[in-house]
């Protein structure tokens, strides 16, 4: 396979044409709502589609769900949202210190801020946070810690969204893959329920963030000083493609197999 690497202050995934599991097809792209949004769309901060016929926006000022059929908007302006997930089990809507979940009828609240959820193909819900790695008890209905982490308040790294563990996503071999800035996991961990392995930092500030496993099973990773990071199995190649070290937006893998670096 080819790596090809691209600068521009754009993401540019549509305009290359690459087939991207994660992205709605053309047709799914647009709505014409039959009235207003529950906020301006230059402030939407997060979205994504249910099934074919829902779109869900939100900030923090509310999320909105709209039929793509009629064009009507359903609102919860009391549902802060600035970050969204959907899962098979529900509507995740996480914002500073809770996260709520929709079951389709009622909004639940939990005292947890999610960073990431993901759901693992056993259909565990993961979920990174500023206290460690949790999971969703679906017996009781809400969420316990995994792994507790000690926060690490100092730290210079440009990815930092606060103290705690920045889930990336699940692999093929089913280790949960993810980057920390606590003491107990600061750099980026591949971790099983059996054993885990951190990668320190390289030097003293460069984080490597995970952003992709490729179809053969190789993870790629960016690095918060411009860098683009390969784990084969055994090691971690890092080099720097871009001579002004831009920050990597996103690495991608095409159906022929090319890996698109965005910067």
């Amino acid at each position: 396979s080819r790596v090809i690497f691209v600068w521009a202050t754009v993401h540019l995934t549509l305009l290359l044409g690459v087939s991207c599991d994660h992205l709605a097809t053309t047709e799914e792209q647009y709505v014409n709502p039959s009235q207003a949004l529950p906020m301006n769309p230059q402030e939407v901060k997060t979205m994504a589609w249910q099934g074919e016929n829902y779109l869900w926006v939100g900030n923090r000022a509310g999320v909105g769900r709209i039929n793509r059929v009629d064009g009507s908007i359903e609102v919860f302006d009391n549902v802060a949202c600035p970050r969204l997930f959907l899962t098979s089990i529900g509507i995740w809507c996480s914002t500073v210190n809770y996260i709520n979940k929709y079951d389709g009828k009622t909004w639940h609240r939990f005292d947890l801020e999610a960073y990431q959820i993901i759901e693992a193909d056993d259909g565990t819900l993961w979920a990174g946070t500023k206290e460690g790695l949790a999971y969703f008890d679906i017996a009781r209905q809400d969420w316990k810690y995994e792994l507790k982490v000690s926060r690490r308040t100092s730290s210079k790294f440009i990815f930092k969204t606060g103290s705690g563990i920045q889930l990336a996503f699940q692999s093929s071999d089913d280790a949960l893959w993810f980057y920390s800035y606590s003491n107990d996991y600061t750099g980026v961990t591949r971790w099983t329920e059996t054993s885990h392995n951190t990668w320190l930092p390289v030097g003293d500030h460069v984080m490597i963030q995970p952003m992709l496993e490729t179809r053969d099973g190789i993870i790629w990773g960016a690095g918060d000083d411009g860098s683009v990071s390969r784990w084969d199995g055994q090691q971690w190649q890092v080099w720097y493609p871009f001579r002004l070290r831009p920050a990597i937006a996103d690495i991608i893998e095409s159906q022929n197999g090319d890996i698109w670096v965005l910067a």
